[in-house]
């Protein structure tokens, strides 16, 4: 379409401007005397050039703007999904993997690149866009992670297809098949890896609590599988320390054999303590990587003591219950009766349900003995911590949250951030809150689509006595919003471990503070903090911390950590499997403060459990979303599938662009233009 002028004054305005022009060159070269001996060509070029010149000034006057159309083509999307997991190469033919994989992405690159906008994404733990070459170190799994990553991140973009190359084989995350709804465009999947199943016998899952009480007795639960193993004898030993404690024999008579063997070990040792299960290797295996498989026990000689306080039954009652009595570092003492019937001191925490202005006394003794208190759906909106209500009590709203992107109390995952933003909403107080400066506030209330400033879970102090208040009604719905979702518990006993872990942890008094974990994982990143205090507790940060780490062999590595405002970090990247001591130094005002301690990494075994590609799970993914499967030798036969299918085109968006004709600068130099040629004439033949 081509540009259009669009006039927003009356068109007698452009006449008067015609009239004007035309007034000008007349008076100026009609009958002049000075002009009887030039040719009337000369004169009527001249004459033109003066009206063109006023023409043009005077509607550049009038704000008449120029309205263009712009059409702009793109090319469709093919997301290229790209498995890097390791469990590709893991196989006795690795180095053919890694040398066609490559060469069939890139011969597939060069067909289609021309056609169509290539977006490559790595997978395994997480999704990732990267042009970068595959590794195959990624350690799990997790398709479902890789489908909400591309619906977060290329909704409503024009993708075409998915190229997804991967063994099949997931060992995170949801199910593929009830993923793959979220994916509304064709996936083409290309299987790699062997699919001959071999005999296998492996520990499929190791059962336990991650703490242990000194001198108690704790279970641990062994499942064992074999596969293409009709007969044979095996043991399976738990090591100590490289000593052997406990041995299980047993015969596998079938084809699909799965066992499961209970040992019960005694908790002897303070601290971390690393186990290892480790199954005899049978004839003829050819994965003998997931025979072994180890396990950390961390060993407390205390539990902290919790009291739960409430009037009546309530779902949300329920819904804490579980979720505390799950971490077993914890023991959970309720009262039913409104009052606590024990002194609160000797609890590390006070848990009150639908707090009521008659348990003012039991705030105040918290508050005097330093006992840490959370209120949870208060029925009075008086004395609240944290925070003052001007509410009617009789007036509710159904409001749904989201995490204040400022909180620094503690870490939550990624993961927890998303499920409560779109957790079911909560019945809160109708009213104006009003929070005081020292307050923290973790979780706000949205109404509709607004964030509002209201809190719904809110810290603060009294005289070091940490407390908490959520202001909602309905936390049972997240719980069971969790299951739904994700077949467990896992983020809402994070957010309710989180908390109760922050308000019952006694305040550290030290000068020098370190924070860091005791257990890790093989592919995550071990993050360290930390803390100077002068005399009078202020935070100072100009000493040097020095941090030193021994792996198993005594081989030191140190660092040094960084400065950040007023406190110190370091990210000291991934570790080896295996346990490491660490000791931190530093020296304030002749004052030596050290830090000492274990960090046990832990193998992340899950892409060695199963190494048969799984080419199934892929044909389902490819006829569930209308795609097709194929081989890694049928590239070229992919390449024509894609550009055959029509359904697979450009879209075309049309743009309009408007501005004023006093902005065009072409505009001047045409003006420029018509006025040296009208005096290079007049030089020339008028003399004037």
């Amino acid at each position: 379409m081509p540009s259009k002028l669009i006039f927003q004054s009356s068109w007698l305005f452009v006449l008067a401007c015609i009239l004007i022009a035309a007034a000008a060159s007349v008076l100026l070269y009609y009958r002049n005397k000075k002009t009887n001996e030039t040719p009337k060509s000369i004169i009527l070029v001249l004459a033109v050039c003066r009206f063109i010149s006023i023409f043009l000034i005077s509607i550049l006057l009038l704000s008449i703007l120029l309205r263009r159309y712009k059409n702009e083509t793109e090319k469709p999307i093919i997301l290229m999904a790209l498995d890097n997991s390791t469990s590709i190469v893991s196989g006795s033919d690795s180095n053919q993997w890694r040398q066609n994989i490559p060469l069939a992405i890139q011969s597939l690159e060069n067909d289609i690149g021309n056609q169509f906008q290539l977006r490559f994404i790595q997978f395994g733990k997480a999704a990732k866009t990267s042009d970068d070459n595959l590794n195959f170190t990624e350690k799990e799994s997790d398709f479902d992670n890789l489908f909400n990553e591309i619906e977060n991140n290329y909704a409503n973009q024009n993708i075409g297809a998915m190229v997804l190359l991967s063994d099949g084989i997931y060992n995170k995350g949801a199910n593929p098949n009830n993923s793959i709804s979220k994916i509304k465009f064709p996936i083409y999947t290309i299987g790699v890896g062997d699919t001959t199943q071999y005999k296998d016998l492996m520990i499929q899952k190791i059962e336990h609590n991650e703490v242990a009480y000194l001198g108690d007795n704790f279970l641990v639960e062994v499942l064992v599988s074999a596969k293409k193993i009709n007969t044979a004898n095996a043991v399976l030993s738990l090591k100590h320390q490289n000593k052997i404690i406990q041995t299980k024999s047993f015969s596998i008579g079938i084809d699909n054999y799965l066992s499961t063997f209970s040992f019960t070990l005694s908790a002897e040792e303070k601290g971390l303590q690393q186990y290892n299960a480790q199954l005899s290797v049978i004839d003829g295996e050819k994965n003998i990587s997931n025979n072994s498989q180890n396990f950390v026990i961390d060993v407390i000689d205390n539990k902290e003591k919790i009291a739960l306080v409430s009037h009546a039954p309530h779902p949300d009652i329920a819904a804490l219950k579980e979720s505390i009595e799950s971490k077993s570092n914890y023991s959970l003492v309720c009262f039913n009766d409104g009052r606590l019937n024990t002194p609160a001191k000797s609890f590390a925490l006070v848990i009150i349900e639908g707090y009521q202005n008659n348990q003012v006394a039991l705030i105040n003794e918290c508050k005097n003995s330093g006992t840490p208190f959370w209120i949870i759906n208060p029925e009075s909106s008086d004395n609240l911590p944290g925070m003052k209500l001007n509410v009617s009590p009789t007036r509710m709203n159904e409001n749904e949250c989201y995490v204040d992107e400022n909180f620094n109390l503690f870490g939550i995952s990624k993961e927890l951030k998303n499920f409560i933003k779109e957790a079911p909403a909560l019945k809160t107080y109708f009213g104006r809150y009003t929070t005081f400066n020292a307050a923290s506030v973790f979780i706000k209330q949205k109404i509709g689509q607004i964030e509002t400033e209201n809190p719904v879970l809110i810290f603060s102090e009294y005289n070091d006595c940490k407390c908490a208040c959520f202001m909602g009604d309905g936390l049972w719905k997240w719980k069971m919003r969790n299951f739904a979702d994700k077949g467990n518990h896992d983020l809402f006993n994070e957010l309710i471990g989180k908390t109760v872990q922050y308000l019952s942890v006694k305040k550290d008094k030290s000068f020098f503070r370190l924070r860091l974990p005791n257990q890790v994982n093989e592919n995550e990143s071990v993050e360290i903090e930390a803390e100077l205090y002068n005399q009078t507790y202020e935070l100072v940060n100009e000493a040097e911390v020095h941090f030193k780490l021994l792996d198993e062999e005594n081989h030191e590595f140190n660092y040094t950590l960084s400065k950040n405002k007023m406190a110190y970090g370091l990210n000291i990247g991934i570790l080896k499997p295996g346990e490491y001591r660490y000791q931190a130094d530093v020296k304030d005002n002749n004052n030596l403060y050290t830090k000492q301690g274990k960090i046990m990494v832990k193998a992340v075994v899950l892409e060695k459990m199963n190494l048969v590609a799984n080419h199934a799970l892929l044909r389902e993914l490819a006829l569930k979303s209308t795609g097709q499967f194929y081989y890694l030798n049928q590239v070229k036969n992919l390449k024509e599938t894609i550009l055959k299918n029509e359904n697979i085109k450009p879209i075309t968006y049309s743009e309009i662009e408007e501005s004023y004709l006093l902005d065009n600068k072409w505009l001047f130099l045409v003006i420029l233009l018509f006025f040296s040629l009208e005096w290079f004439l007049r030089k020339r033949y008028l003399l004037i």
